[in-house]
């Protein structure tokens, strides 16, 4: 069940929305997650469904070809955040913000919100995720995979594992995963910049040795869903690679 909770945390983390709508005095909650592969969705809402008693409904958004997934009800959200809120990485002051609001019914971290939407860069590291040593737990892996699923690119040609994210946080997190996978191997994290001043910058990191990416797969194959298929098709393509190298 670890695993299982790690990989929603890490879909919520990449493709997730925490918000709120007022409703004449009242403040509503809603978690969504929209992506245009179903897979990764029926199995976060599985998990859902065990922690809250019910299951969310697949909807399908025509206008931009894609589905998700919302938990909305002020028991059901409450349940959901008290269960995985300390385990998310980019989304754990907004988890923290739509927790306090349900509870006490205050307009004013509406606002607080969309501030910290603004201004993914909070100076609270979530459990000191960045500095922990060892193997990765089970909820660890889980999350990289659902991270992978949801925000990751999976290359076969050259084989890669790429992450772009405009939150510093849940990329260092990611990397210091993968490092502790590959206690040889260094992540490196460059900036895109873009002129447009409405555009965040974003962090990239970018794998293609091959031992990291054979690593990689090994760990969050079971729990890959989107990505699995090239995940499988780059460990392949590295196999290709050695052999054809020592040919």
């Amino acid at each position: 069940m670890d695993k299982d909770i790690g990989y929603l945390t890490g879909l919520i983390d990449s493709e997730g929305c925490l918000c709120f709508r007022n409703d004449k005095g009242r403040l509503r909650g809603l978690i969504k997650i929209a992506m245009k592969d179903t897979r990764p969705l029926k199995f976060a809402a599985e998990i859902i469904r065990q922690i809250v008693g019910k299951k969310p409904k697949l909807s399908y958004c025509k206008s931009n070809d894609s589905y998700s997934i919302a938990v909305s009800g002020k028991n059901a959200i409450i349940r959901l955040l008290q269960r995985i809120r300390k385990h998310l990485v980019t989304k754990q002051e907004e988890a923290w913000l739509l927790l306090h609001g349900l509870r006490f019914n205050d307009p004013e971290v509406v606002d607080l919100l969309k501030w910290t939407k603004r201004n993914p860069e909070p100076s609270r590291i979530a459990e000191g995720a960045e500095t922990r040593r060892g193997a990765l737990s089970d909820y660890e892996t889980g999350w990289l995979a659902g991270m992978i699923d949801g925000d990751g690119f999976v290359g076969t040609h050259p084989p890669e594992i790429k992450l772009e994210l405009s939150h510093r946080r849940g990329v260092n997190y990611y990397t210091s995963l993968i490092e502790r996978l590959c206690s040889d191997y260094k992540c490196h994290v460059r900036t895109r910049h873009f002129k447009n001043p409405k555009w965040r910058d974003v962090c990239v990191t970018r794998t293609r040795k091959r031992s990291v990416i054979d690593r990689i797969v090994e760990a969050t194959y079971s729990h890959l869903l989107e990505k699995r298929e090239r995940a499988l098709g780059a460990a392949v393509a590295n196999r290709h690679k050695e052999r054809v190298q020592k040919s």
